[in-house]
């Protein structure tokens, strides 16, 4: 019933508090443009920004795909944490957008590296070092971008 989907305590079902509108209003607009220049714009921009040309078309996709998807679930899910947890909801995004902003943070600078360079800048923030005929043809490839990334300045 939609009158048991949101009401203030002490009304009527489907009765909702003014300064509890504003807050829904609010935090819905504030998590629309918390994932608008965050996690939004960085699946678009990231896989554009770091896969080989060889590559680029499959993973953009993948990319894409994930958005909606993402986008999807987000869409079914909050009316059904609406109608559980309530307002809660909006604490639940508030703590996800932060997450995503740290991740935001954490992902490495890419501009003005060469796309060689982007494998082994990853290898050095995840701390792991892939098989060297899986990521590269050439072994000297390696060996050259890591002499160049020891001789830049911090």
């Amino acid at each position: 019933d939609a009158a048991d989907c949101a009401h203030s305590p002490g009304r009527p079902d489907g009765q909702v508090a003014g300064p509890v509108q504003v807050a829904i209003v609010g935090f819905t607009l504030v998590f629309i443009a918390s994932y608008s220049i965050s996690w939004g714009a960085a699946m678009n921009v990231f896989g554009n920004e770091i896969f080989p040309l060889k590559f680029r078309a499959r993973a953009v996709a993948v990319g894409a795909v994930a958005s909606w998807l993402g986008n999807l679930v987000m869409g079914q899910c909050t009316p059904l944490l609406m109608d559980s947890v309530h307002f809660w909801t909006f604490l639940l995004f508030t703590f996800v957008d932060v997450l995503c902003f740290f991740f935001g943070c954490w992902i490495p600078e890419t501009a003005g590296l060469h796309l060689e360079e982007l494998m082994p800048l990853f290898e050095r923030r995840l701390g792991l070092a892939y098989a060297e005929g899986a990521a590269r043809a050439d072994g000297n490839l390696r060996e050259g971008v890591a002499q160049s990334l020891t001789e830049r300045p911090p």
